[in-house]
């Protein structure tokens, strides 16, 4: 998530988030209440972002993207966040491919180039 920071902070207004967050055991009243005290809407964005949720564990993702489900006016920024976290795990399986294959060719003195190979998986993933 860190990686859409900015995107974030120049689109989310965290108080649409910060209730449903805290409702969900995902930050605590104390962190809450700092995040609230921030001065700028682009710190609290960092803040929440950069260490609150990522402090909060593997589920403070999917609670992020429900508590921004829950507010129409934030809908969209869910639909944004889920569509870069799939392009995300994609390419992180094309890296596992294409580091299997490397692998396989390596250990098994393969005729085949592994350029080749790869080239060809990953054209038929696509």
């Amino acid at each position: 998530m860190k990686e859409n920071l900015t995107y974030l902070q120049d689109n989310l207004s965290p108080e649409s988030v910060l209730d449903e967050l805290f409702a969900a055991g995902t930050i605590s009243d104390d962190q809450l209440q700092r995040l609230r005290t921030k001065p700028t809407t682009k710190s609290c964005v960092r803040q929440l972002v950069a260490f609150n949720l990522p402090k909060a564990g593997s589920a403070a993702f999917g609670a992020f993207i429900n508590a921004l489900q829950a507010n129409q006016q934030t809908q969209y920024i869910s639909t944004h966040l889920l569509e870069q976290e799939k392009k995300v795990q994609q390419r992180s399986r094309k890296g596992n491919i294409t580091k299997y294959i490397y692998e396989f060719c390596y250990t098994r003195n393969c005729s085949s180039k592994p350029i080749a190979l790869i080239g060809n998986l990953l054209l038929a993933y696509d």
